[in-house]
């Protein structure tokens, strides 16, 4: 029905589903690593411990700011995101310590209602549960699965990839 595009000799569907397949595995990878740290957390021992603060912080990128004398550039407009910052501590085994982790891999990127939504399910004083490295007690964490982020991204790179393996078949797969 259809025929494949060529441009020098080149099969263009093979090229562009190469390259779909190899950005979705990397996404994959990438985001994997975190899905495996908190496959791993889920040995973590738990105990209790209690809020010491709780706010959101907004932060400033500071990247491409434009040299002296530089007309400003998309790229130079200051980029704006929020952390929620939730600091609370705990004992183990007799000794305190004290963490700011809320995911035991990266979390994030934050808005500023979905930071303030987290700070808010974590009051000043509030006592709650935390999970520990038992190895190694001042590794942290109040949740110990990964954020939807690296879930979405993961889905995302599957799709790629498949849709990558597709493109590359060409017609009649």
């Amino acid at each position: 029905m259809f025929g494949r595009f060529r441009l020098n000799g080149l099969d263009m569907a093979k090229i562009g589903g190469s390259l779909l397949m190899i950005i979705g595995l990397t996404v994959i990878t990438f985001r994997f690593t975190d899905i495996h740290a908190s496959i791993l957390t889920l040995s973590w021992q738990k105990t209790r411990g209690e809020i010491i603060s709780s706010t959101v912080v907004e932060r400033t990128s500071s990247a491409h700011k434009p040299q002296a004398g530089q007309v400003p550039s998309k790229r130079s407009i200051p980029y704006h995101f929020f952390d929620p910052e939730i600091v609370y501590h705990y004992t183990v085994d007799g000794k305190e310590y004290q963490s700011n982790s809320i995911h035991a891999v990266s979390g994030g990127p934050f808005t500023q209602s979905s930071a303030q939504g987290i700070v808010n399910d974590y009051p000043v004083s509030s006592p709650v549960t935390v999970f520990y490295h038992p190895a190694n007690p001042a590794q942290a964490a109040l949740k110990r699965l990964p954020d939807l982020w690296a879930l979405f991204f993961i889905a995302l790179g599957l799709y790629l990839s498949g849709l990558g393996y597709l493109v590359f078949q060409g017609p009649g797969v």
